[in-house]
């Protein structure tokens, strides 16, 4: 086996080896004499730049195959050069035969005879195109995402570890009024309301285990108001470790106080309800049962505890004779058209073991419909006797005539 001093006294003595080596290498050889003339370049730069050594040998490097706006920058560099400062790490683009711009990043060495003449300039060059226009793409998209952040409604934000704001987009000073710079470096516990610590803290320990957690909570915003805000918080990993968490915040404060003013009306709506003497059922779309008061079970027979059970069936297996005398259909029509009808009716009791008139009222609540109903028999009973009254007059005047 050979040693290493044979390898390199054989390596030397075979000049077609290095020229083979130049003619391989994925990296452009540009030698240039004293005043910038093309002497030599390989076959990598004819390939990346479309133009041949025959069409260049001799031409001068900057004015040819290069922008001109790099002309006096980079002539200054191979100036440095020729005078024996070498130089490594200059960035710029070269002209290919079609126009286009090619990004090389450039390392030169003075060249010298064996008398230490100075006789050229070697410089090698990678093509860094594709890496630059990946950067560029990703500084794109960066850009791109940041804006989109630094713009979109709901706050973005990151903490450490430790719970202390790492990042909040400008969203958070309308939200709460303090700007992103007085929150920054904080703890995301001095913005929270006091009550709902305990349990924002244990979300905390939730997502630095590696959990994605959502929830309600409430904020106190700069002038003392409280607000509520959805978050929806994830794991904020780095090089696959848990180091804090990110997420998004939705301002829900409107929602809350909309939700409390129902929740307001509909209590007094059921208490008002309640109080009334007349019998009130509420359906759905599809006439399912959905809520009854106590002033519908009275002169039923019903108790509470059978009505109850009749929640959820439908309007035909409470009632079957509905649809016998067309009010169901009339009641799909309210409930269609949203315009109200009334009728009288009777319905047997079985509490008192008659029949009783009633007054019914149908109408259409939301997307379902609601029945008023009324014992008219008191009023019926006494028109009856005031028509019978009536009847009886008519026949004694017609006799005394």
């Amino acid at each position: 086996m050979k040693s290493r001093k044979e390898k390199s006294i054989t390596l030397e003595k075979d000049p077609g080896f290095f020229q083979n080596l130049i003619e391989m290498v994925r990296v452009i050889i540009l030698i240039l004499d004293p005043e910038g003339k093309i002497l030599y370049f390989n076959p990598f730069l004819e390939e990346i730049s479309g133009w041949k050594l025959e069409e260049k040998r001799g031409k001068d490097w900057f004015t040819s195959c290069l922008p001109e706006c790099d002309y006096d920058k980079i002539r200054e560099v191979f100036r440095n050069t020729v005078h024996d400062i070498n130089t490594t790490g200059t960035i710029n683009p070269i002209l290919t035969k079609d126009g286009q711009e090619r990004l090389i990043e450039w390392a030169n060495t003075t060249l010298k005879d064996s008398q230490g003449n100075i006789i050229g300039v070697l410089a090698t060059g990678t093509d860094i195109s594709t890496q630059a226009s990946t950067v560029e793409e990703l500084k794109k998209s960066q850009e791109k995402y940041r804006d989109l952040v630094e713009n979109i409604a709901d706050i973005v934000y990151e903490v450490d570890e430790n719970g202390l704001i790492s990042y909040i987009n400008p969203a958070v000073q309308s939200f709460i009024g303090y700007s992103p710079s007085e929150i920054v470096s904080n703890s995301f516990g001095q913005y929270l309301h006091q009550d709902d610590l305990p349990k924002a803290a244990s979300e905390f320990q939730k997502v630095l285990s590696g959990q994605i957690t959502h929830n309600e909570y409430r904020t106190v915003s700069k002038s003392g108001e409280t607000r509520w805000f959805f978050a929806s918080n994830r794991p904020l990993l780095r090089n696959d470790q848990v180091v804090g968490a990110h997420g998004i915040l939705t301002d829900i404060t409107e929602l809350k106080r909309v939700q409390d003013q129902l929740k307001k009306s509909e209590e007094k709506f059921h208490d008002f309800i309640e109080s009334a003497t007349e019998g009130f059922t509420l359906f759905d779309s599809e006439l399912n049962l959905i809520a009854f008061n106590q002033g519908a079970l009275e002169g039923t027979g019903i108790s509470e505890e059978q009505a109850n059970r009749l929640v959820g069936k439908h309007i035909l297996e409470i009632s079957p004779e509905t649809k016998e005398t067309g009010r169901y259909d009339q009641y799909l029509e309210v409930i269609k058209t949203g315009q109200p009808f009334s009728h009288e009716d009777i319905a047997h009791s079985r509490l008192f073991g008659d029949d009783r008139y009633v007054s019914v009222k149908a109408f259409k609540v939301g997307d379902g419909l609601g029945i008023i109903t009324t014992d008219i028999t008191d009023r019926k009973n006494v028109e009856n006797i005031l028509r019978e009254s009536e009847e009886k007059l008519r026949i004694t005047f017609e006799s005394i005539g």
